[in-house]
């Protein structure tokens, strides 16, 4: 990350301070997307997804008195992401109205590579099946692995970031990254073994 985007991003952050809603806009332009997949990720839920990137951005906006750039604007608002998604779901846990669905095929996009137009349908049919059992496994992740496998392998954060983000120690990064992968290649082994 250039010094040149963390200045934009200071200088953004002191206009929306001074109530310039404008600098603020493009704030939220430039990291929606990031934030969607994110929460996304997490919650596997596009439309609740929408409503918690809108509701992260709306806390972010409340919040940004607070902040006081001892970490990027960037990790920052998406330890707000993290947390908006968590306390939705132990909120919908409590609630017993929870999602059970997994990934099925739907909205693809952006967690791997899309398939390449020269390749046949079967192949293509292989990829996205594939594609829906990593999902699937990453799904089944307790909350910790599953954040840190999303924001390491599929964001492809920096340690240095998910220690801000995460609010821990880089040791406590990797070892959640390293278990998250050993768990997902677990299941994957599993799920494979099945087949057999």
């Amino acid at each position: 990350m250039g010094k040149k985007f963390l200045d934009d991003d200071t200088l953004l952050v002191t206009k929306s301070k001074q109530g310039d809603k404008s600098a603020f806009d493009v704030l939220v332009i430039k990291y929606q997307d990031r934030v969607f997949n994110v929460v996304f990720r997490l919650t596997s839920d596009e439309s609740l997804a929408y409503d918690l990137v809108q509701d992260t951005f709306i806390n972010a906006y409340r919040g940004l008195k607070n902040f006081k750039g001892h970490s990027t604007f960037f990790t920052w608002l998406f330890r707000i992401a993290i947390n908006t998604a968590t306390n939705s779901r132990r909120k919908r846990m409590r609630n017993k109205t929870i999602s059970i669905s997994k990934f099925e095929g739907k909205n693809d996009e952006g967690w791997f590579d899309p398939a390449s137009n020269d390749k046949g349908p079967s192949q293509k049919a292989e990829e996205v099946e594939q594609t829906v059992i990593v999902q699937q496994a990453i799904n089944s992740l307790e909350e910790p692995y599953k954040t840190a496998i999303i924001l390491r392998d599929i964001e492809g954060m920096s340690y240095e970031e998910m220690q801000e983000i995460l609010e821990c120690p880089i040791g406590t990064v990797r070892s959640r990254i390293h278990r998250a992968r050993n768990l997902v290649k677990e299941k994957l082994e599993a799920t494979l073994n099945n087949f057999g």
